[in-house]
């Protein structure tokens, strides 16, 4: 086990070795930290500083290839056609939460009018992408505000998801993700912690999409085509 990726578990062809000596192979790795809101180890948590480079042990690969050289001439060639698919992988950031002034007019709560709406704030969700765009993914957006507002599930249906609200207070904000129908994907809910301080506060999300998934490819069945009369002859 100990030439074997801590995540794949496979004999590791590119073995890369952490701060804390724990092996993985390169690719698991980098995909493990594109997602993960922690740079950390997956065996043992230990902190992967920022300005560590993910680069080949070549010992650990020569030892790996020596311990059973048909496993890794097999894993090597798996590898060789991830390496390929891979470059058709999108690596898509969502970023997500809400951007905050103080009005200029605070406005009276609704339900007690010695408490003032002094906050405004726009919750939003954002595909960050030199290629995509929100609607290339979204179909449409919930918001789940705190109880006590009127209408406190909202929905937006076209780009650009968000909405701008006044309040007075902080509370937990779910924001749930629909996405469109041929990505074929469950919705997704991120948690986000709404925030008064310092413009608001936002994350970044990452997850990896073949790019063959973003604009369906239209059957040549489906196409319709316009007819056009010919001109008279003359």
């Amino acid at each position: 086990m100990g030439y074997r990726c801590a995540i794949c578990l496979t004999l590791s062809c590119e073995p890369v070795k952490l701060q804390c000596s724990h092996l993985f192979c390169k690719l698991c790795i980098e995909r493990t930290f594109e997602t993960s809101k922690e740079r950390v180890c997956p065996m043992c948590r230990a902190e992967v500083t920022k300005d560590f480079v993910m680069k080949i042990d070549k010992e650990a690969r020569e030892e790996a290839k020596q311990s059973n050289p048909d496993e890794y001439e097999e894993v090597l060639k798996n590898l060789n056609k991830l390496k390929l698919e891979e470059k058709k992988i999108l690596k898509i950031k969502i970023k997500y939460g809400n951007r905050h002034k103080l009005a200029e007019r605070p406005t009276n709560y609704h339900k007690n009018r010695s408490v003032k709406n002094k906050h405004i704030w726009t919750a939003f969700i954002e595909v960050i992408h030199p290629r995509v765009k929100d609607t290339d993914l979204i179909e449409k957006v919930k918001f789940e505000l705190h109880e006590t507002f009127k209408n406190p599930t909202r929905f937006v249906t076209k780009a650009p998801f968000k909405f701008t609200i006044n309040g007075w207070g902080e509370f937990e904000l779910p924001m749930t993700i629909t996405w469109k129908k041929h990505l074929k994907m469950p919705p997704t809910t991120f948690y986000h912690d709404l925030c008064f301080d310092d413009g608001g506060k936002w994350h970044e999300y990452v997850f990896r999409i073949h790019e063959d998934l973003i604009k369906p490819k239209t059957s040549a069945s489906k196409v319709k085509v316009k007819a056009v009369k010919p001109a008279p002859f003359k």
